[in-house]
């Protein structure tokens, strides 16, 4: 069985990839969040593809592919019952995986250890405007962000691995493929248009790109195609996936230093 954990993102955005992924697979999703998928019209159809459990840790015993998307700070907070599950066998954990690389990087060992197969939602590598990069060239980008979340969400603090990192991390992600690629967020609380600027080494702007994922034709959450790419490598170029990870991990450990 495949599950998915998660009060927001793992609802709107996971539910729908995993089952278009997995079109003859049942979801399992814990039933306190029933009344937001049912809430939601876009969600609706994939009602009957879903499991309820009422607890949430047989939901992690009885999986073998979980996908969890909850707050950085949380996550800790299943690796008990995620490296004693006898029957996981695969895990997705949303991006950052803890609030520091450290913790992350300790999370991630632990369920290694126990030979589960471990990678993170790094999605911009899936997108049109990644794919046209030159690793032989240089690069300075720009993320304008406006962080439009409510001011008491852990997305606003640092410490809860909200704040720059939230979003620089995607860039860190990215900048693993270019060697000389210099990347940088400016997040701002008042509402704006967001913005990805790509400059060349010549000082030239490549683009200017207003909408990093394609808008959706439905109703649907903009990343899902993107989601499902992410499932297809899981499923079918591990180690891709996997290194991403790490090496977006080790770079954090770094960028800490200035962020701090």
């Amino acid at each position: 069985m495949v599950s998915c954990i998660g009060r927001g993102f793992a609802l709107y955005g996971w539910l729908p990839s995993l089952c278009k992924f997995y079109p003859n697979e049942k979801i399992g999703v814990h039933n306190k969040h029933s009344h937001k998928i049912k809430s939601r019209p876009e969600l609706n159809k994939y009602l009957d593809r879903i499991e309820w459990y009422g607890n949430i840790l047989e939901l992690i015993d009885k999986t073998e592919f979980l996908i969890l998307s909850v707050p950085p700070n949380e996550v800790k907070d299943f690796l008990i019952p995620i490296t004693q599950s006898t029957n996981l066998k695969r895990l997705i954990v949303d991006k950052p995986i803890c609030e520091t690389p450290e913790k992350s990087e300790e999370f991630i060992k632990a369920v290694e250890d126990k030979g589960i197969k471990i990678c993170s939602s790094y999605l911009f590598i899936y997108t049109d405007w990644f794919k046209e990069l030159n690793p032989k060239k240089q690069y300075w980008v720009n993320w304008h962000r406006p962080n439009n979340n409510p001011l008491d969400s852990w997305k606003h603090n640092p410490k809860l691995g909200g704040g720059k990192i939230f979003y620089l991390i995607h860039l860190l992600a990215v900048s693993t493929y270019f060697p000389n690629m210099e990347v940088n967020v400016d997040s701002e609380d008042i509402p704006t248009q967001e913005c990805l600027t790509i400059i060349d080494e010549y000082g030239s702007r490549i683009e200017n790109i207003y909408n990093i994922f394609k808008k959706s034709e439905s109703e649907e959450d903009n990343r899902i195609p993107y989601l499902i790419q992410l499932l297809d490598d899981f499923e079918n170029n591990y180690d891709k996936v996997n290194i991403l990870m790490k090496n977006t991990n080790e770079l954090w450990k770094q960028e800490k230093l200035k962020l701090n």
